[in-house]
């Protein structure tokens, strides 16, 4: 499952500057404790969106940069958080005014505090469908 917040500003017919928060929930198999717990991957950014037309139908590209996470949802002995910077760049269509599909890839990098699971990067693909008040 995936969630997709975003609150922007249309500085033209085809641009908008967005703050945005991606995240990916999914069940996580942990490697020491061997429990599986639902977890939470994405990525908190300022991008841009960019339509190839001023209007509905058409395709548009959009990305940002900001801070990624990677958290599990319970709290166990070993629960640690990752946090660090992250990336996002997808591609959609709007199909009519106010509504469109997105696939976008996120990717992250975990930080300097990680132990168990040094060297790991929450990294995600997900595909929303959109409202668009404007």
């Amino acid at each position: 499952m995936a969630t997709d917040f975003k609150i922007g500003l249309g500085v033209s017919d085809r641009l908008l500057i967005l703050y945005s928060n991606k995240v990916v929930w999914f069940s996580f198999q942990d490697p020491v404790w061997g429990s599986s717990q639902t977890t939470l991957t994405g990525i908190t950014f300022v991008g841009l969106k960019y339509f190839f037309k001023p209007t509905a139908p058409c395709f548009f590209i959009s990305g940002g940069i900001g801070g990624s996470f990677w958290t599990p949802l319970q709290t166990t002995y070993f629960s640690e958080s990752w946090i660090g910077s992250g990336f996002y760049c997808g591609i959609g269509y709007e199909s009519s005014p106010h509504f469109y599909i997105e696939i976008s890839g996120i990717l992250g990098s975990g930080g300097s505090n990680q132990t168990d699971y040094a060297g790991k990067n929450p990294s995600s693909i997900m595909i929303t469908l959109n409202f668009l008040l404007y």
